[in-house]
């Protein structure tokens, strides 16, 4: 993990925020892993853009787990060791069917004229747009991969 030094210049209230995010960034252990794992919840950072996060959050989900997304974090509702297996199972296989991960979608209705759209012609826009389905075994493998580093 690369954590740059900043040379701006900023006044003592930002030189403490940005200290205490980078202890907590240390505390956490994100300098060594993308996964933190805590009790019967796990966060996976991806370090990512939000259509890939996002993607990923669609994946979990429709292998049953219970996930939410906060910031750039996605939050699983399993322990690490079960969730260890559902991401080697992610890693392993071809990338899931973007539009199986479109109908995992709750609320769809995002632009103007969605509300005109079918469910079928819904799931085609998510699917073509705000999903890259083809990132999940990358972005499994390298979640894993975070923890032997």
């Amino acid at each position: 993990m690369v954590v740059a030094t900043l040379t701006l210049a900023i006044d003592a209230n930002g030189k403490a925020l940005l200290e205490e995010g980078r202890a907590a960034f240390r505390r956490l252990g994100l300098d060594r892993s993308n996964i933190v794992a805590m009790g019967e919840k796990t966060l996976l950072f991806p370090w990512v853009d939000s259509v890939k996060r996002d993607t990923l959050f669609l994946a979990l989900a429709v292998h049953g787990l219970r996930v939410q997304i906060h910031g750039p974090a996605v939050e699983v509702d399993a322990p690490h060791h079960d969730l260890w297996a559902i991401l080697d199972t992610m890693a392993k296989t071809a990338p899931p069917d973007a539009m199986t991960l479109a109908r995992a979608v709750k609320t769809k209705v995002v632009e103007k004229f969605d509300p005109a759209l079918d469910e079928d012609f819904l799931c085609r826009a998510w699917a073509g747009g705000r999903i890259d389905a083809a990132s999940v075994p990358m972005l499994a493998r390298e979640l894993m991969q975070s923890q032997w580093n």
